[in-house]
């Protein structure tokens, strides 16, 4: 169990290895390393946060008791297809923090081999204090994972400031009814919208608000590309709406579904506020930080 600083600083790594069986899940790790005196409660703070998964959520009550701020990604409750705009939106702030704890285990598995592939059985009685002595070695020697910079001040100041507005794109998507009416869409050829903002790598960053999108995009491109290498997307038909574009996007997760996905953008802008609106039908589709 591995406890991270937002830079990607080891703070402290559990006192012991645990069975990986369904008695030693995230939250009953944690909740038995509280009751360590030497462990996290011997440098944790009154309004410490903690950022963590879903797989924390029996542990959730506990944290809280204990004085830390906890953060988790939300449920998507019983018969509900999509998370609320604010629900969507926190759970990307907090992602947005969390991932420095996937890319930590990611550098220990590069920097030290043996981590990376299968451990002996011959080594259960070293292999937490050899993990141990990896994390200090990363510690002393590895940069940060992330430095603060002009650009990260600039994009968390625009997921707080969007963090508690509604989505207009989907009451407009919902309110004019353009989730099944499939008549008002035309395919968009090259010279169909000469007017869509022209948008750089860091325009892209600040709407996708960092890398993470950027990368998928590669992937996902690849494989809505037709056999004459044609992305389909199409726009609108009508004067009203010809700002408005669309695209069937199949899903990440299921590979039997796809979404359908909406932008709205200004005609002719060249920054990331010619881009003004997405909706898309995913759970978290409703997301308003892209």
């Amino acid at each position: 169990m591995i406890y991270a600083s937002p830079t990607g600083h080891i703070i402290d790594i559990g006192r012991a290895a645990f069975y990986a069986d369904g008695k030693n899940n995230d939250a009953s790790i944690f909740i038995n390393q509280t009751q360590d005196t030497t462990g996290i409660m011997s440098f944790a703070e009154q309004g410490d946060f903690l950022v963590w998964d879903r797989g924390f959520r029996d542990a959730n009550e506990l944290a809280s008791h204990l004085g830390f701020s906890v953060h988790m990604p939300h449920f998507l409750p019983r018969g509900q297809a999509q998370h609320t705009t604010q629900e969507a939106n926190e759970s990307r702030m907090v992602t947005k923090i969390r991932w420095v704890v996937e890319s930590i285990n990611s550098r220990v598995k590069r920097r030290f081999k043996f981590f990376l592939h299968t451990i002996e059985n011959s080594y259960l009685p070293q292999v937490s204090d050899l993990f141990k002595i990896a994390c200090c070695i990363i510690n002393a020697y590895s940069p940060p994972l992330k430095m603060d910079s002009e650009e990260d001040s600039d994009l968390a100041k625009i997921m707080l400031s969007r963090a508690g507005m509604p989505n207009l794109m989907q009451s407009l998507v919902e309110n004019e009814n353009l989730l099944t009416r499939r008549v008002i869409w035309l395919e968009i050829n090259d010279s169909s919208i000469p007017d869509f903002p022209k948008l750089s790598e860091r325009d892209l960053r600040m709407l996708t608000l960092g890398v993470y999108q950027l990368k998928e995009a590669v992937s996902y491109t690849a494989e809505h590309l037709n056999p004459d290498g044609m992305y389909q997307l199409f726009h609108h038909k009508d004067e009203k709406y010809k700002e408005i574009l669309f695209a069937k996007i199949q899903s990440r997760h299921h590979s039997g579904s796809s979404h359908k996905v909406f932008i709205h953008y200004l005609a002719g802008s060249n920054s990331i506020s010619g881009v003004t609106g997405w909706y898309c039908q995913c759970p978290a589709g409703k997301l308003f930080f892209m």
